[in-house]
């Protein structure tokens, strides 16, 4: 039994076109992420008093303050580093476009199971609005899961066709030229 592939991102658009958005749009994201998180970073270390003082006492607020800040730069880090290494997969997809290079894609796959496995998590708030965030997550980091393995099923091909073409037209040994 195969993996299900699509022949298209979003019914309309060409793979390689797909993983080009997917690559760009996670790079924007984690690029803008890795500036939000190093700022607040920076905002709890030198002002962990300010930082709590702003947040809305019924949400964070509370949840923070029974936390050490140790603890919480320790979960900014935690985002930081799960930031950079999305932002390494993304520009190793889009990198992937241009060279061929189908294990390219390996680790921004990975990281999409990891979205989906943490998207399925949030259900345990038992909350509707989290159910139903989980699921659409799911399905949505899914389709885009299937869309990149399509994507890298359609870059091994086409390494194995421009392999077995080359092979084909090799050359005869030296030794059967007579000089």
């Amino acid at each position: 039994m195969k993996f299900p592939t699509v022949e298209k991102f979003f019914c309309c658009f060409r793979l390689e076109l797909g993983a080009l958005i997917m690559g760009w749009w996670s790079l924007l994201w984690s690029t803008v992420m890795l500036i939000l998180l190093t700022v607040l970073l920076m905002w709890t270390v030198f002002s962990y008093g300010t930082f709590l003082s702003i947040l809305p006492e019924n949400y964070f607020g509370d949840l923070l303050k029974t936390y050490t800040p140790i603890l919480v730069r320790f979960l900014i880090l935690i985002s930081l580093s799960y930031c950079a290494v999305y932002f390494y997969a993304s520009k190793r997809l889009v990198n992937s476009i241009k060279t061929r290079v189908p294990s390219h894609t390996h680790l921004y796959m990975i990281l999409l199971l990891l979205d989906i496995m943490l998207s399925l998590l949030s259900i345990l708030h038992m909350s509707w609005i989290a159910i139903i965030q989980a699921i659409i997550m799911t399905i949505y980091n899914g389709y885009i899961f299937i869309c990149i393995y399509s994507f890298y099923d359609y870059l091994k091909d086409e390494a194995r066709r421009t392999q077995n073409r080359h092979s084909q037209y090799q050359s005869a040994p030296l030794s059967m030229y007579k000089i």
